[in-house]
């Protein structure tokens, strides 16, 4: 498991009671995606990401098949 899957799920673990109870109040008002950290939507990290503007994480480089 890479170091932001690690550190994305201490996170939500830490606040998962603020967030499962709110996080639906805002859908994609702040523009994060924090509704896909959680376990009912399969910890998607990347859906997670993209809404970010890469304000929580920058590619440096990808490879695509």
């Amino acid at each position: 498991m890479g170091q932001i899957y690690a550190d994305l799920a201490k996170l939500r673990d830490r606040y998962s009671s603020l967030s499962s109870k709110n996080i639906r109040a805002f859908p994609g008002a702040s523009g994060y995606n924090l509704d896909e950290l959680l376990d009912e939507n399969g910890f998607n990290v990347a859906r997670a990401l993209v809404g970010s503007e890469g304000t929580c994480a920058t590619v440096v480089a990808a490879t695509l098949t």
